[in-house]
């Protein structure tokens, strides 16, 4: 049931080669900061690791919590920025071009033969490009582009939904999981943003299409087939 997808059109390679151009930007990112902090202090003198002492002020990617509504700590947001700057504006634009781009089939290269011992490393990538994309909200919805942090926030959507077909328990849950960092952002324009009715109707109408009528069949009815399928061999 997991169909082939033309190598041409599948979207699973694009959104895995904008997660290697992420892990490129992200190692450059913490190796900077860790450059920056060894010239400021000796290495004796240091007694936190430069990337725990990011993670504290970084929103979504490290630890730091975004607020309701009010404003945002002023070493969180300024450590955000740099963030952003450095690797999320370097690939939220593709996967929002991706988006755009409208509905492709999609596989992810893993070998279902080998069972519950198939490799699904890619579940992870996907939660990474997910925060980037929640990253760019916040980003766009703070600095009064309603329509870019729109567009960042509905890309979510067709990234969970590359794995819509993917017979496995995990895999599912991990779609859930990206609606759920969807649903964060959401909240986050619709505070953070100055939004037109057009615009909440366009959230609305692209929200109430995430998942399939319940009449199609439930979101983890695919995944039971295929575990089931698995534990039989």
């Amino acid at each position: 049931s997991y169909r082939a997808a033309p190598a041409d059109t599948n979207v699973a390679s694009k959104y895995l080669a904008v997660y290697s151009k992420t892990k490129t930007a992200y190692i450059q990112f913490y190796g900077r900061a860790k450059a920056s902090e060894s010239q400021r202090t000796n290495e004796t003198e240091m007694l936190l690791d430069p990337a725990e002492s990011l993670d504290e002020q970084l929103l979504v990617v490290g630890s730091a919590e975004l607020p309701d509504s009010g404003p945002i700590e002023k070493d969180v947001w300024e450590t955000t920025e740099r963030y952003w700057d450095q690797v999320t504006s370097q690939v939220a634009p593709t996967l929002v071009q991706i988006a755009a781009d409208g509905p492709r089939p999609s596989r992810y290269p893993m070998d279902l033969r080998r069972g519950f011992a198939a490799d699904a490393s890619h579940l992870a990538q996907l939660r990474t490009l997910a925060r980037e994309l929640y990253v760019d909200t916040i980003h766009w919805s703070v600095m009064g582009d309603s329509r870019k942090a729109q567009d960042a926030t509905l890309a979510l959507l067709p990234l969970q939904d590359s794995l819509a077909d993917e017979p496995l328990l995990i895999s599912q849950f991990v779609r859930i999981a990206i609606l759920a960092i969807g649903i964060e952002s959401l909240e986050c324009v619709v505070n953070r943003a100055t939004l037109t009715d057009d615009d909440l109707q366009r959230l609305q109408e692209r929200f109430g299409q995430a998942l399939p009528p319940l009449k199609d069949g439930r979101i983890l009815d695919v995944a039971m087939r295929g575990e089931c399928a698995m534990g039989i061999a």
